[in-house]
């Protein structure tokens, strides 16, 4: 039941899409309905008497009212009165941001309902926004028709089916065979770089145990077999079914089902539910107190995903406990399909209320904003693997390096595919060596913001791009750095609210000491540098040469000078420092911990390359400190950027003054190289 108000709400031709809703109030349709906070009296007596989109619409409000006043930092005025306000216009959006330029039969429809607000926390002119899903078809329809064929799909261009309340309804498991079989049979593209690889150990899970499945080793098997690997988030408590060294005979006889916590335990049921019998889940087919088993296995980890069938990723749940096959509950609103444009009219369309929170139902909210994407081993297990099935709160996604598709059925035009870590260009022919190390450096930036639940994981969980780089570039791969481009890869520096490890996980030249975000120079290019590499040396802790280490140095040649400096935080560029020595000043750059005094320190310069990408020829150097007792060797402390002309004079904040003329000549042309080791 609708009353008068909602009963006037027809879809129009004539709405804009999203960017225009603000700049475009002539587009959008009156409404004309007042009430007031905190209770919106008016909006409870037509919920009361029947109108489902009245109650819907208060609870919205409702929900999303904190949200507003705190978004405004403003209070509501209510003293002992009500706040008035007016629920004045609403508007559709359609997935074309090309409306006005399209005839109405070429509309891909409306995807959201929006109502517009006025009230006194904010400004007179503006409004708060209530969104509202819209739907072609129910979750089950009591008539299954395809969605495009339903009356609002046809006349109205209606294209978003309302996701089912189970995840694995028959719909979405035939759907996902059929798009798993179109991808493995036409997608060439997602099948480029597949091997014969496949995992030590492997869950069966139709091995005659009825419900139970058990631990095989491949080994045994007799052909290659397809397998599904499982990206989920084991939880801050870790995870209470594992296989261990004690435990291996028991797992390779029999795995209870209901002893698997949830997220592993769904797995099996999806894996099943797909007619798939090979599952890898690294909780069970890793020995997990066996440092030699989990080093093999984690250096092989890239393998593991790379060459799945596909990877099913729990991407809603924020532990191994949560579980990802939940039912959904929708409030669902019917409406008599009516064009106010044309005659054509007939059918029904829904509308459900938009997440109050995220407010956005979308994919890059659901899946890129999830748990489970800021954990850092779920980085490469998803650029690595060739198809991924996302379970999320509201509907599944399938991505592969072709295309995408949600269980909503939205049009594909306004999806992206997902391709490779290295982009479209997955073929390594096509890919130069400094296209690479861009890739190498982006990826090291996003990678650096991702949590850990072990720190000292930081390379076994990107040892799988590291490998990857080492077979598309015959390059030599040294705690984080790429020796080819070392000059490129040693000016690194943190942002302030990242994080040292406590303990030792990388030498102090590497960016792998640090938690949180990291910018990674990449900017000289092919610029010569201005030392050589004499040597390395590294102590790795397991066999994984790209895996977690125990020591590493770099022995290099080069102009190194020393001075005692003092430093002042650079105005408006929070955690960059200006540098200067008696009264001179010297350069640019950043501290690793940058609220560290460097008063009664003396500072060593070690020159890297000059910089001449940014129109000004400038020495990009290392700042070090001595190691006591070990002569020639030094710590990194930072990064600075000086002047080959020389320095100027500067005020006490670091300020320029006026030119030293004591220093008009290249500070470095006078230095004699010396040998340096930086640990």
């Amino acid at each position: 039941m609708l009353c008068s108000y909602c009963q006037q709400i027809a879809i129009h031709a004539a709405s804009v899409p999203d960017e225009d809703l603000e700049r475009s109030y002539d587009r959008v349709h009156h409404y004309g309905r007042t009430d007031s906070f905190p209770d919106l009296p008016s909006l409870a007596a037509a919920a009361a008497a029947g109108c489902e989109m009245c109650h819907l619409l208060r609870t919205q409000m409702l929900a999303l009212l904190p949200g507003w006043i705190h978004s405004t930092e403003r209070t509501l005025p209510l003293n002992d009165q009500n706040s008035p306000c007016s629920i004045e216009k609403y508007a559709f959006n359609y997935e074309s941001r090309h409306v006005k330029e399209r005839r109405e039969q070429d509309l891909d429809g409306p995807y959201r309902l929006v109502f517009l607000v006025a009230c006194p926390i904010i400004p007179h002119g503006q409004y708060l926004h209530v969104t509202f899903n819209v739907w072609a078809t129910e979750a089950e329809p009591p008539v299954t028709l395809p969605v495009e064929e339903t009356p609002a799909a046809r006349y109205g261009g209606l294209r978003r089916r309302l996701p089912s309340h189970e995840p694995l309804s028959c719909r979405n498991i035939g759907t996902i065979q059929r798009l798993l079989r179109q991808c493995h049979n036409q997608h060439s593209t997602c099948c480029t770089g597949l091997t014969d690889f496949v995992p030590t150990r492997l869950l069966d899970l139709d091995c005659d145990l009825g419900p139970d499945m058990q631990l095989v080793s491949t080994s045994n098997l007799t052909a290659r077999v397809s397998y599904v690997a499982l990206s989920y988030t084991w939880g801050s408590s870790g995870l209470k079914l594992t296989t261990t060294a004690q435990s291996l005979g028991d797992r390779c006889s029999r795995i209870d089902l209901d002893s698997l916590p949830a997220s592993l335990r769904d797995a099996v049921l999806v894996c099943r539910a797909l007619t798939i019998r090979y599952l890898w889940i690294d909780a069970l087919c890793i020995i997990q107190d066996s440092l030699a088993d989990w080093a093999t296995e984690s250096a092989s980890m890239h393998n593991v995903y790379t060459n799945a069938y596909f990877t099913l990723a729990a991407t809603r749940s924020r532990s191994s406990d949560d579980g990802f096959l939940q039912e959904r509950q929708h409030e669902l609103v019917p409406f008599d399909y009516r064009n106010a444009d044309s005659i054509k009219s007939g059918g029904t369309f829904f509308v459900t209320a938009e997440d109050a929170v995220v407010r956005s139902n979308d994919h890059f909210h659901y899946i890129e904003y999830s748990a489970w994407n800021q954990r850092g081993w779920t980085f490469q297990e998803r650029s690595l693997s060739h198809r991924v099935l996302h379970f999320t709160e509201i509907f599944l996604n399938f991505e592969c390096r072709t295309m995408e598709w949600t269980e909503d059925e939205r049009p594909e035009t306004s999806l992206i595919g997902r391709h490779s870590w290295l982009g479209p260009e997955i073929d390594a022919t096509l890919v130069t060596q400094r296209r690479l190390l861009s890739r190498w450096y982006a990826l090291l930036f996003r990678y650096n913001r991702r949590d850990l639940t072990n720190q000292h994981d930081k390379f076994p969980a990107l040892s799988g791009f590291a490998h990857e780089m080492a077979r598309l570039s015959p390059d030599t791969y040294v705690a984080g750095l790429w020796l080819a481009d070392l000059a490129n890869g040693l000016l690194w520096y943190p942002d302030v609210e990242a994080s040292r490890c406590p303990s030792y996980r990388a030498p102090s030249w590497s960016w792998a000491q640090f938690d949180g975000k990291i910018a990674t120079q990449g900017g000289l290019g092919d610029t010569p540098w201005e030392f050589d590499l004499v040597s390395h040396d590294v102590d790795l802790k397991t066999t994984d040469d790209m895996g977690r280490l125990a020591s590493a140095s770099l022995t290099l040649s080069g102009k190194r000078c020393s001075r005692t400096m003092v430093t002042h935080e650079a105005r408006g560029i929070h955690g960059s420092h200006r540098f200067y020595s008696d009264g001179v000043f010297f350069g640019e750059g950043r501290l690793d911990d940058w609220s560290r005094p460097l008063a009664g320190i003396t500072v060593h310069i070690f020159l890297v390359a000059y910089n001449e990408l940014v129109g000004a020829r400038k020495p990009d150097s290392l700042m070090l400190e001595a190691v006591d007792g070990h002569a020639g060797s030094y710590r990194r402390i930072g990064t600075i950027s000086m002047y080959d002309h020389g320095a100027a004079k500067c005020d006490d904040y670091g300020d320029f003054i006026a030119e030293n003329p004591d220093f008009r000549h290249d500070f470095w042309s006078g230095v004699e190289r010396e040998v340096v080791q930086l640990i």
